[in-house]
């Protein structure tokens, strides 16, 4: 494992799915040494490195309906 990386996508609603695996990580105790993260995928990384189980994806959850979060207008 001193030599693997963990490269994670963005993709907004996606990184659901990558917290997810992320917590599943955390709970079998898997650490890398080399983390990288793009837009949601930082976001994930971050709660990944501080070990924070949940946090990435209640995150994502809680605020999808807030325009200020995640909507066109952000796109544009």
């Amino acid at each position: 494992m001193e030599k693997v990386g963990l490269v994670l996508e963005g993709g907004g609603l996606r990184g659901v799915y990558t917290a997810g695996v992320l917590d599943a990580f955390l709970e079998l105790g898997l650490e890398f040494p080399y983390l990288v993260g793009v837009s949601a995928g930082a976001c994930n990384a971050v709660s990944y490195v501080s070990k924070q189980q949940g946090r990435a994806g209640r995150v994502i959850l809680q605020n999808v309906m807030d325009p200020r979060y995640l909507g066109w207008g952000n796109l544009l």
